[in-house]
């Protein structure tokens, strides 16, 4: 995870500070993980645990960028780019 409860840090991948990859997006994700710190893990009677609740999904949703961000995210263009990154 890219979230460190034990030190209250978030890191960001390097991969992610690149000029083709735009500042609203890298927001979203240290949003999205600040969520997690957040609302923590969901455990179900079953034991199952539950990273993305329905609340969690309900306020990622409301994060002012959130489709702009998932729409950069989702476009293969950008996400050929990251994994790419990720392989050199």
């Amino acid at each position: 995870l890219p979230i460190s409860p034990e030190d209250h840090l978030i890191r960001v991948h390097p991969y992610l500070d690149h000029d083709a990859v735009p500042e609203y997006f890298v927001r979203y994700i240290v949003f999205h993980e600040m969520l997690h710190a957040y609302l923590g893990v969901e455990t179900l009677p079953s034991g199952r645990r539950v990273v993305h609740s329905k609340e969690f999904n309900r306020i990622e949703r409301a994060y002012p960028d959130y489709n702009r961000a998932v729409a950069w995210q989702d476009d293969p263009h950008n996400l050929r780019f990251l994994l790419a990154k990720r392989a050199s």
